[in-house]
């Protein structure tokens, strides 16, 4: 039962998401103050929520009202983590469980909707977590001391929402196994997340990664299309000069990196330019909100990841997505294989998407080629493509205007991801790939038509 409520929070987290994104991406307003109306609608939630909690909801100190601010976040704000403990310890009360459900995926959606930084990953396990607490709750109410605490419903749950909102459920199972380390959970663990899988996935085929691009129109199937991006290399498409900080820079610096460039994470170098960590806006902010006295004493190599997730350039896009996407990262550093500690490049979510276009082309070139070759039985006529140069006679002039063979005639014509049926009144750009079929004899002289202007023969 749990595995089935687990489905619908997170099927309702994923369309929350996805309706705020939509909804500010439809609003006729500057893109450069979008996150910060965002950020105001979070402030307002986090403002008013502890107010109406201590009125009665749950036990004043849980509503964590007052001063100093830093003792007192709002549980919607931050990385959740510290509630997802108090709620795996059974210290929440059941009427801030059950408001977290609701307020903690529209304080992520007011978030990434408008175009903040964050994740998924954290809000997710902590939706999870505070569902799975609550279920408790009524379980132990129902039928107290037969099952086990609300903790423990708390650590299904938590492995049941992310495997409904990402599907994944082994890197849900395993994730959440190895925060608690207790063996007599796998198998409650297993069921919960498998079921939500199910439940999910019959009910709303596209996770929470994979909406977005659908909406695209790029759609993942059983792994069909990930194999598109397995026939793309990551130095195709990977940034070759990354912006990096050194290890040595004061943390408190970092507002201006991110200020400047618009990145969200740096790699960090050593001295010697070799790579050592990753630093991100959330390591930032976290190192920020301490003492004011500590965080001016601490370097980037003080609040920075050292453990780093990264990719080979001559591996395939299909390889880094697999590793970004448990983790939900969305860059990976490019080491040099020779010496994994030599930064070469950095690959971005954006990468990955123009990775599947070249991915995608790539294949229709191929199924192309596959179809010409099936379609021309007569051994007599032949496929020819020329590629026009800037230079080549045939650029800005109209199709009429050639001078063809009079056995050929011009199939396709293919402008950047684009492929146009050829008229007489279509002009010709340069980078044109122009696909004629002709009898073999010919094929020079759809290469001199072409690129010389004479239907004579040119040497190639």
């Amino acid at each position: 039962l749990l595995g089935v409520l687990a489905a619908f929070v997170a099927i309702g987290f994923i369309r929350l998401l996805y309706k705020f994104e939509d909804i500010f991406d439809n609003w006729q307003f500057p893109d450069a103050l979008k996150p910060a109306v965002g950020g105001l609608l979070l402030g307002l939630l986090a403002f008013v929520y502890p107010m109406v909690l201590g009125l009665g909801f749950v036990p004043s100190e849980e509503a964590q009202l007052g001063l100093p601010l830093i003792e007192n976040v709002p549980h919607v704000l931050g990385s959740g983590f510290p509630t997802i403990e108090a709620a795996l310890l059974g210290n929440l009360s059941f009427g801030l469980l059950v408001v977290l459900i609701f307020l903690k995926p529209l304080a992520t959606s007011f978030t990434l909707g408008s175009g903040n930084s964050g994740g998924v990953f954290a809000p997710a396990l902590l939706t999870g977590a505070v569902l799975g607490g609550a279920f408790g709750r009524v379980v132990e109410y129902l039928a107290p001391g037969v099952t086990a605490g609300p903790g423990a419903f708390a650590v299904v749950g938590m492995a049941a929402v992310f495997a409904g909102a990402a599907r994944a459920p082994f890197t849900a199972i395993l994730i959440v196994f190895e925060l608690t380390d207790d063996f007599r959970l796998i198998v409650p663990l297993m069921a919960g997340a498998i079921v939500s899988l199910i439940v999910a996935e019959r009910l709303h085929p596209e996770s929470i990664y994979t909406l977005k691009l659908t909406q695209r129109g790029i759609h993942l199937r059983r792994g069909r299309d990930v194999d598109v991006m397995d026939i793309v290399r990551v130095d195709e498409v990977m940034v070759r000069q990354p912006v990096t900080v050194s290890a040595n820079l004061p943390a408190a610096l970092l507002s201006n990196e991110f200020l400047r460039t618009g990145r969200h994470g740096f790699p960090v170098l050593q001295d010697d330019g070799n790579l050592m960590a990753v630093v991100s806006l959330e390591d930032y902010r976290r190192a920020m909100s301490g003492e004011q006295a500590v965080a001016d004493q601490l370097l980037v190599r003080d609040i920075a990841t050292n453990d780093v997730v990264s990719v080979f350039p001559d591996e395939s896009v299909g390889t880094a997505l697999r590793r970004m996407a448990p983790r939900d990262l969305s860059r990976l550093p490019v080491v040099a294989r020779d010496n994994p500690r030599r930064l070469v490049g950095v690959v971005r979510r954006n990468d990955i998407v123009r990775a599947y276009e070249l991915g995608a082309l790539r294949r229709e070139e191929d199924r192309y080629h596959s179809q010409q070759r099936r379609a021309v039985n007569d051994a007599r006529l032949e496929f020819v493509e020329v590629r026009l140069a800037s230079d080549s006679y045939a650029v800005h002039k109209l199709i009429a205007e050639l001078h063809l063979p009079r056995a050929a005639v011009l199939v396709s014509i293919r402008r950047g991801h684009d492929v146009l049926i050829p008229h007489g009144d279509t002009r010709l750009e340069a980078g044109d790939v122009v696909t004629a079929l002709c009898e073999r004899e010919f094929t020079q002289e759809i290469h001199a038509a072409l690129k010389a202007g004479s239907p004579d023969p040119v040497e190639e």
